[in-house]
């Protein structure tokens, strides 16, 4: 299978991975892998991460470069290929301070088994927003959730406005009768609240789905995200009805649930296995 890498457009990721300055790179990725033609500018790096579900080949194509690894350093020069297993840590960086590092990489994918055993619910997050693009692909997931009779009955309004999360913020505390330092959001740039038809049935089921899928798929797409309960009770207020109308959002709603999204900040909580015997079978 050839693959167009002169026909795939080149994006700009500054500080990836929590690195410095500018990663290039056009990517290619079809579940099974990710696959990355990449160049670090002069002085540029990739953060220090772990791969925690993947491992990760690299091949130097052009220029010097480093690999920070968990027991040392290592030196790579054209011709040189890196490989950091699955559960290790490493950070790339160019040595160069006239000539862009330019380098190959493969990044198997999980399937989809993996991705759902991997997520985690995130409560501290970074305070830059994510790409609109991301943030565009989570709602999509939840856009094609099922729901009952295909009625596709529920809404999702997304709020990266400040002043509207700290007032979200300020209520959700009140109803929940405590005060959260980092917040009720946990410090989320982005709230997306799932509502549903009011008068449907299956409307706190269909909502669900919406929010489990685009949990799932902010995992994928390396953002973290914690549902936030009540939005019954917010949705019930006056004020928070007229802000719906005043958004153009006709009829009676039901607030579902909140999905604080944004960029992890810190480690990645660790696997917590699944306790007791919660499934039974009847052969």
């Amino acid at each position: 299978m050839k693959l167009p890498y002169s026909e795939i457009e080149a994006k700009v990721f500054p500080n990836f991975k929590g690195g410095e300055k500018n990663l290039w790179a056009k990517m290619f990725s079809d579940g099974s892998n990710r696959i990355l033609h990449g160049k670090l500018e002069p002085g540029a790096t990739i953060g220090m991460h772990c791969h925690d579900t993947s491992s990760e080949i690299i091949y130097i194509l052009k220029g010097d470069g480093k690999i920070l690894v968990e027991d040392g350093i290592e030196y790579l020069k054209p011709g040189d290929c890196h490989y950091c297993p699955k559960g290790q840590s490493h950070s790339l960086q160019n040595n160069s301070n006239k000539e862009d590092l330019e380098f190959f990489a493969v990044v198997p994918e999980q399937d989809v088994f993996e991705k759902m055993k991997a997520r985690r619910s995130i409560r501290k997050f970074r305070k830059e927003l994510p790409s609109k693009e991301k943030i565009e692909k989570v709602i999509e997931a939840g856009r094609w959730a099922a729901s009952g009779r295909n009625k596709q009955s529920s809404i999702i309004v997304a709020v990266t406005n400040k002043e509207i999360i700290q007032k979200l913020t300020k209520i959700n505390g009140e109803i929940a009768e405590r005060h959260n330092p980092l917040g009720e959001f946990y410090g989320a740039p982005v709230v997306l609240i799932v509502l549903s038809d009011k008068n449907w049935r299956n409307k706190v089921y269909d909502g669900s789905l919406i929010l489990g899928n685009m949990m799932l798929a902010a995992h994928d797409l390396g953002l973290g995200s914690c549902w936030i309960h009540r939005a019954q009770q917010e949705f019930e207020m006056p004020e928070w009805k007229d802000w719906l109308k005043n958004l153009g959002i006709e009829g009676e709603w039901e607030g579902i649930g909140h999905l604080a999204l944004g960029i992890p900040d810190g480690d990645y909580p660790n696997e917590i296995p699944r306790t007791g015997n919660k499934v039974f079978w009847c052969e």
